[in-house]
Formats: C-alpha cells, structure tokens, sequence
C-alpha cells in the first residue's frame, strides 16, 4: 500500500502525519522547534530546523510502509540563505515574530514607497516581511553577505531531504519580493536587498514536484516524490475543504490566521485591501488568492498555558 507524508514545520513544533491514498491517517509524530530566544524575539540556526522535520517525520513513520509523497507546509517570512554550494551561510534564521527589521521597513516605506508596496506586494511594509529581514542580515550579520540564495522554511526542508530547490507562490507572497500580478520577482525590491540575480529559484504552485527524498534518516521514504505544500495556514485551508471563493478558515496555531479564498485582485484593489489592514498573497491552490488577517492569540494562550503550569 503506498502512504504520504505530510510535514507541518511550525513555530512550535513540528508535525508529521502519515495517511493511506483516501485519507485516512495511520500514524502521526511531533518533535518541538529549538527557538534561541533574543531581546528581540527567536532564532534558529537552519540545521535545527531540519532536525526537526527528521525527528517528527522518523516519529510518524516508524512501523509503516513505503512512502510514495511526501508534501511540506511551513509557517512563512523566515527563510534561509545559503551559499553558491546550496550551504547555509552560518546566519541565523529569524523568527518571522522577531522584530529585527522594523528600521529596515521604514527605509522600504521611504525607498520603495509604502502604497507601491503594498500594491505590489499586498503587504504592509513591516518588520514581519522577509524582505526586511534580509536587509537587516546583510547589514548586521558579516555571513549574510556571501548569501546567494533564500529558500523559506518549507523550500529549505524538501532540499533538506534531498529535493531540488523550489520557490513556492504561498510563501513567496509573505517575502515582500513577489510582484503579485504578474507572479514574478519584483527585481526593484531584491536590488534594494543587494542581492544576485539569481538569488531566487523561478515561483511554483504547491504541490509541485521537487525532485525525490534521498535522506538515509526516512529508509521507508527513499525514493518519495517531494513537494512544498505551502504557507501552514493554507494549506490547512486546502485541508479542510475551505478554498471555494469566498469560504473562510479561522486557521488558530501560534498565530490565529483569519483566511478568505477569492479571485485574484487588481493591484489597486490589493492596494485598497491591505490599507484595510488585511494582506492579499497567492493561495496553496492554483489560480486562487487570499485575503488574510491574523492576531497573535495562539502565542498569547501559550503564555497563560506556562503560568498555569
């Protein structure tokens, strides 16, 4: 019987859950994310990151059969740079919470122009963005600045296993360098980073294959088909059957995202929405955007959680 893996690389932990072709799940296995925390939030270096997928997807496999897929949904704006050999750079990845970057969004609202950002982009030039994260690397982290590639979290742990390098439209729009409309790089936007201009792989809808697992921790899974299934909340959106337009998913985990599938917009109208205080960015379906509005409740509740004992 062939089975799929899927892996959910979150801010807490992550989760990996195994499931027979009608969907049922057989197995199941979590491993907790090592933060380091700062003065301004968390960071991790990419190898822990990767530790922990093993860990979790080891968890959920042991005992079960081949693996023909396996797809990877990530929590979004923190990402990894690596060097011309495909390495990590030996910079830290940053929580997408921390707030390191907020000078650094106030000079993409004076240079690149905060209403053309947010046209562009359909976000608000903020510390969250992972365009200003990576200026704030390479200004402050000597490493960064041999990086000549960035993948987000998901991207990083399909190469991590033994796939190609990807970019996937889900998390590329939480990056502050997709051009929305046109479902490209906004060169403008990364030549204000400083960076190559090969410093991103070409954009992909979820689910799109990336090569095959090789990694000797998943015996069971050599050989699967991986994939990047996108940003967490959207992929959870795809989960539960709520990307028809107009259905909305309250998607509550660290962050509680409030999600809304919906046509795609023009960007004087994404412009419009996220002066609302919403974001618009590509869904983990094709050809479907969403709107999105989140608050830190999850984060918030784990906190009460650690005072309650």
């Amino acid at each position: 019987m062939t089975l799929l893996l899927g892996l959910d690389v979150g801010t807490t932990s992550t989760k990996a859950a195994v499931i027979d072709l009608d969907g049922n799940e057989l197995a199941h296995g979590r491993a907790p994310m090592t933060w380091t925390t700062v003065p301004t939030g968390a960071e991790i270096a990419p190898e822990a990151l990767l530790s922990c997928a093993l860990e979790a997807a080891a968890a959920a496999l042991a005992g079960c059969g081949p693996v023909g897929a396996v797809g990877v949904s990530s929590m979004a704006e923190t990402g990894i740079l690596l060097d011309r050999r495909g390495r990590p750079v030996g910079a830290p990845a940053i929580a997408w919470h921390d707030s390191r970057g907020i000078d650094e969004a106030q000079r993409i609202a004076d240079d690149l122009g905060r209403d053309r950002f947010a046209a562009t982009t359909g976000l608000p030039p903020t510390e969250l963005c992972s365009l200003a994260k990576l200026r704030w690397l390479r200004d402050h982290e000597p490493a960064a600045r041999d990086g000549a590639r960035w993948l987000n979290v998901a991207e990083w742990i399909v190469k991590g296993l033994g796939g190609d390098e990807t970019a996937e439209l889900s998390l590329a729009s939480r990056t502050g360098w997709l051009d929305l409309d046109s479902r490209t790089w906004w060169a403008e936007a990364l030549d204000w980073a400083g960076c190559p201009d090969d410093f991103l792989p070409q954009p992909a809808v979820a689910g799109t294959p990336a090569g095959e697992l090789t990694a000797r921790e998943l015996p069971v899974a050599r050989g699967a088909v991986l994939a990047v299934g996108g940003h967490d909340h959207l992929s959870a959106a795809v989960g539960a059957g709520a990307v028809g337009e107009g259905d909305v998913l309250d998607s509550s985990g660290t962050a509680e995202a409030f999600i809304r599938a919906i046509a795609p917009l023009s960007p004087e109208r994404v412009a419009e929405t996220v002066a609302e205080g919403m974001t618009v960015g590509w869904h983990a379906v094709p050809d479907r955007q969403c709107l999105l509005g989140a608050q830190w409740s999850g984060q918030l509740l784990g906190e009460v959680v650690q005072r309650l004992g």
